[in-house]
């Protein structure tokens, strides 16, 4: 509860209020909250320090803000757990949502020296670069950027990505069992291009993820590089 003896700053009382009431579902996923002056009344502060919780929970993508029509909750992030090798956003049907992977390119190149040792190829040997956005329910969540030897993908093509995952393509199709992967995990900040892309303002939060994929006999098949909206995944590990 809101008290003005607390050490604690006002703008984080009222904030953690607000969470506390959308957690226990006092205000629901899409349902607005009060308005900045029913709030200030109700705490009896200034609209400010509202409008300082109110940004924070928005920061942490918690709430989203409509121009002339106020804050609304937003439906909890997708939580990916990061214990097994994982396809981002798979299974989300189980909460409630729809992914859908718009399949923006597939292309033959000569890999970069990164993306070639990674993959431990030769200098001549070429890759192919699938570039994937992933919706959620509409909405441009994630950006795929993955690049796969052309000696083992060399048919792939984009109808084979509409229902399904690479790794599911690789294992099924290819007949290449995955094993293990390394993966990196950075925050960002939005640029221009991924701005346009994700459908985000420049300089928002994102997270940046780079993995190698390596089938038996620790063979790299694929590289891959992600950018993902902070407001709609959260990252989990299982500590023993």
């Amino acid at each position: 509860m809101f008290s003005k003896d607390s050490y604690i700053p006002y703008y984080l009382q009222i904030y953690n209020e607000l969470r506390n009431r959308i957690d226990s579902m006092m205000y629901k996923p899409n349902e607005i909250l009060p308005s900045e002056n029913e709030l200030a009344e109700e705490f009896n502060v200034t609209r400010v320090t509202v409008r300082n919780a109110i940004k924070k929970l928005k920061d942490e993508g918690i709430i989203r803000t409509e121009k002339g029509k106020g804050s609304f909750v937003n439906r909890p992030k997708i939580v990916q757990n990061l214990n097994n090798i994982y396809s981002l956003g798979m299974n989300t049907e189980e909460t409630g949502y729809s992914l859908e992977n718009e399949i923006v390119e597939i292309v033959t190149l000569l890999p970069d020296n990164n993306i070639r040792k990674s993959l431990m190829l030769e200098e001549d040997e070429k890759v192919v670069n699938v570039r994937i956005i992933r919706k959620l329910e509409g909405i441009p969540v994630v950006i795929q950027m993955s690049y796969l030897p052309k000696k083992i993908v060399s048919d792939i093509k984009a109808e084979h990505l509409k229902k399904t995952t690479i790794y599911d393509l690789l294992e099924n199709k290819y007949q290449i069992k995955l094993a293990n992967a390394k993966e990196y995990l950075d925050p960002i900040v939005a640029d221009e291009i991924y701005s346009m892309a994700l459908n985000v303002e420049v300089n928002t939060p994102l997270f940046m993820t780079e993995r190698t994929t390596y089938a038996e006999n620790e063979i790299p098949v694929e590289y891959r590089k992600c950018i993902i909206r902070s407001d709609k995944f959260r990252f989990s590990v299982e500590l023993k």
